[in-house]
């Protein structure tokens, strides 16, 4: 049977592969998954077999398994390698998608070990192959820190001038991309930051703002919500942005994390209502102490060094100052304080967890949590009465359509929605500790501006212990995570360094195939 016209048949060559491989989003995805189940993913070595009409084709058999309860799958990779491939069927350029996995594993490799606390400046290569300009584009990505390259290549001179071509080019093609990624990187390293510190420094006070002209602190974090959905469903039908698709069974796994989303706004919300905004932020900045125990224990990290107990400690400190001293306590203000650091607490080491091993690009996790959040509105209206205290004041003819009620609420929506992007954005970044340190110092200028317009702060003293709980956070400096020691076995050692050779010969041989495969 004659083969169908060449035209019609799929080449998924190289370009194609860059086109939709970034590696920001390769490395996000795989960070997503590998760092938190790597223990319970297990990948026997696969198996080639030969293919009986074609001596120099190839099939690769790939099992993959996982043994974590809330990842349970079982999978078979299967690649077919034909070199010849005369008909020219459908195909993938195999070697370049080699390149960028590996590349890609090895960033992340990479930012998993290095100490946040000294994050590192140089990378060095050993050789200059074609995998050498890809490596440095992917730890580019992956560690912002980077600003210079070494790279040494110790192999003999290439008798062929095209390959001596070949290699300059890969090199200057590796210098260029790596200069563009460094400043793209320190870029959006900077806009993330001055995003987040302009949504969190601002939007405690418009809130206040807003719940004094719209004393409802349920149906404005509805419309917070409300705005973020269609603000994110909008932007992505107009092709603005990107965001995952909405999907029941991971509506289902996120649904803990709105949950504690929805409680740790509205709790904030309760908060502004019956306190001011010093306390507020008192009690937002003692979040972290519990953050760190909950980092430990929950997602197993180390314990603080001593300089963040250190840090942490000034922090409770002044809060204890503020409280002490704080000369408009009410018992229900302080109750919803102490329901707002409990919520804050565990959204924040939850919300850690579950971005990191969820699967969900950022635009995504702001489109599910938001959209999460609103459809438990309705319980909280009949739960806490909002609703018909809202008909009361309806009838008493209060005008929710003027334009001292409109302004505050609309800002408080769209600063919600700048901050939802920017917060989870950071999250990936860094630990879940350093993100609520970040937020307290981004309230410096907060009080600056409840000095300035209202003389509803605390007193002399409690500003003082206020600024002692933020300094604590400039004190702060991130845990050091350090990588497991593997297990070693000596009586084991010589069938393990004899098994390795025998992996080490296999792989060439494949990747040998997979290099002539198209």
């Amino acid at each position: 049977m004659a083969a169908p016209p060449s035209h019609s048949f799929v080449y998924i060559d190289a370009e194609a592969l860059h086109a939709v491989l970034p590696f920001p989003s390769l490395i996000s995805h795989l960070r997503a998954g590998l760092p938190a189940f790597s223990e319970d993913i297990h990948c026997p070595h696969r198996v080639s077999f030969p293919v009986p009409t074609s001596p120099s084709a190839a099939l690769l058999l790939m099992p993959s398994w996982c043994a974590h309860p809330s990842l349970p799958y079982l999978a078979l990779k299967a690649v077919t390698s034909f070199p010849a491939n005369s008909p020219h069927r459908p195909s993938i350029h195999g070697s370049a998608l080699t390149l960028l996995r590996t590349a890609a594993v090895s960033a992340l490799a990479a930012s998993l070990l290095v100490s946040p606390s000294r994050p590192p400046s140089t990378l060095a290569l050993a050789g200059a192959g074609a995998l050498a300009p890809y490596l440095a584009e992917a730890h580019l990505s992956a560690l912002p820190s980077l600003s210079r390259i070494l790279m040494s290549d110790s192999s003999e001179p290439s008798k062929e001038g095209s390959s001596a071509n070949g290699s300059s080019a890969l090199q200057k093609t590796g210098a260029w991309s790596s200069i563009l990624s460094t400043l793209v990187q320190q870029a959006s390293v900077y806009g993330l930051a001055a995003g987040y510190c302009l949504s969190a420094s601002l939007l405690s006070i418009i809130n206040k703002w807003a719940i004094m002209k719209f004393p409802y602190p349920g149906a404005l974090t509805a419309l917070q919500y409300l705005t973020s959905v269609v603000g994110v469903l909008l932007c992505g039908q107009a092709k603005l942005i990107e965001h995952d698709g909405l999907n029941f069974a991971t509506m289902w796994k996120f649904l803990p994390a709105a949950v504690m989303f929805y409680i740790s706004i509205f709790t904030n919300s309760e908060l502004l209502l019956h306190a001011n905004v010093d306390t507020f932020i008192v009690f937002r900045s003692a979040v972290p102490i519990f953050v760190a125990i909950g980092e430990t224990l929950y997602l197993h990290q180390p314990w603080p060094s001593f300089k963040t107990w250190l840090s942490l400690s000034t922090i409770l400190g002044g809060s204890v100052i503020y409280v002490f001293t704080d000369n408009q306590f009410t018992v229900t203000a302080y109750s919803w304080a102490v329901a707002y650091l409990a919520s804050m607490s565990i959204d924040f080491v939850y919300i850690k967890h579950v971005v990191m091993t969820i699967g969900l690009n950022t635009w995504g996790l702001v489109l599910y949590n938001n959209l999460e959040a609103l459809m438990l509105f309705p319980i909280e209206l009949l739960v806490m009465g909002e609703f018909s205290q809202m008909k009361v004041d309806s009838s008493n003819m209060t005008n929710w359509l003027s334009f001292d009620v409109i302004l505050p609420v609309a800002l408080s929506c769209l600063f919600g929605l700048a901050i939802s992007f920017f917060g989870f954005s950071c999250r990936r970044a860094i630990s879940a500790t350093g993100f609520t340190v970040l937020g307290i110092v981004n309230k410096l200028l907060t009080v600056v501006i409840n000095l300035l317009i209202w003389d509803k702060h605390s007193s002399l003293v409690g500003t003082i212990g206020l600024l002692i709980c933020m300094s604590g956070g400039v004190l702060y400096q991130q845990s050091t995570t350090k990588p497991k020691a593997p297990n070693v076995e000596p009586k084991e050692e010589n069938d393990e360094e004899e098994q390795k050779l025998l992996e080490m010969q296999h792989g060439r041989d494949i990747t040998s195939t997979e290099e002539h495969s198209s």
